[in-house]
């Protein structure tokens, strides 16, 4: 009899694991299918819109029933993104001379365009509480610009030559940029982090060990304002100290899962989504996988090697998960409770 029951328990344990940390969607829709990957995915503050990009044409969703409302195809790269709640889509890239274009999200989507002269390709826009935006550009320039008065607000440098990633607060006070030293246009030692305020002035920097721990890692913030950089090595947490507003290093929580393709942060409580080849897995600050979500992602359509899933955005209110791949799809889920 007892023997009986070995192999019995065995497989319930099997099963109450695979019902907690594996999870098909209950939604699991294509939206959209590119000629090249989804590079970018990303919800607006309210949950109404989903905006993707596969570099060259941007399209705009509803969330309800993910009826595309608009798509618009660029003759240059877009690089980036970014909802001013539900009135504007800012976009960022190198087409236009380096322009900036403001979409309105009412009536026929009327399109802006602004002609900053950055200092290069816009690889991060930030929809500041006020009417401006702050763009982190090539040549490692950090620019706050104001639609309203069409003129740069402030200026400032950013360490090295190259940016690697970039990443902006819950509130819209704080953005981290990672970014490379050159020498004779190569990557050298080191890599830094810095961030910024919305205004552009240095608040913190980090100098990395190893340019591998800053190029092979994703960074956010929760809403508390705790910054975290996760690699394939390990999670790096930074607490803020909201009295002295500085950022304190905590001790490195080592990570064994392979390198990751995209990074989103959710809060309430803080987890971790990070894409792992096919799947999403969802993670809490000590490390521990939540929940896997497995996708049927077909071949890279570049045969460039990247991530299946290069881009993930979700929105808490409505419990939907967007996620850009690299098999040109854009798809959409449900979370699991």
């Amino acid at each position: 009899m007892n023997s009986l029951k070995t192999p019995i328990l065995a497989l319930a344990v099997f099963l109450i694991a695979t019902t907690v940390y594996s999870s098909e969607p209950v939604i699991d829709k294509v939206l959209k299918t590119y000629k090249h990957y989804a590079s970018k995915v990303l919800f607006s503050p309210s949950g109404n819109f989903i905006g993707s990009t596969d570099t060259s044409n941007l399209s705009l969703f509803e969330s309800e029933e993910f009826k595309e409302l608009k798509n618009i195809l660029f003759t240059d790269d877009v690089r980036t993104f970014d909802f001013k709640e539900d009135q504007y889509l800012y976009i960022g890239g190198n087409y236009n001379l380096f322009s900036l274009e403001q979409i309105s999200l009412s009536g026929y989507f009327e399109r802006k365009n602004f002609r900053p002269r950055t200092s290069g390709t816009i690889h991060h826009i930030v929809s500041n509480n006020d009417d401006s935006i702050s763009l982190i550009c090539a040549g490692n320039k950090f620019f706050r610009y104001s639609t309203k008065k069409n003129k740069f607000i402030s200026k400032a440098n950013i360490y090295g030559g190259f940016v690697v990633n970039s990443s902006h607060s819950k509130d819209l006070e704080y953005i981290a940029v990672s970014s490379q030293n050159e020498v004779n246009n190569y990557n050298a030692e080191p890599c830094k982090l810095t961030i910024f305020s919305s205004r552009g002035i240095s608040l913190f920097s980090y100098t990395f060990k190893d340019q591998k721990f800053c190029h092979h890692g994703y960074h956010g913030f929760d809403d508390k304002n705790n910054f975290y950089l996760i690699n394939r090595f390990h999670i790096k947490t930074f607490a803020f100290n909201k009295n002295f507003k500085r950022w304190v290093k905590m001790k490195d929580i080592p990570l064994d899962f392979g390198t990751p393709g995209a990074l989103e942060i959710t809060t309430k409580p803080t987890q971790f989504w990070l894409s792992y080849k096919k799947n999403v897995v969802q993670m809490n600050t000590k490390g521990q996988v939540v929940k896997s979500y497995p996708f049927n992602i077909g071949k890279d359509l570049k045969n460039a090697r990247q991530p299946p899933i290069k881009s993930i955005s979700i929105n808490q209110k409505i419990k939907l998960m967007a996620i850009g791949c690299t098999d040109g799809t854009v798809r959409v889920s449900s979370l699991q409770e």
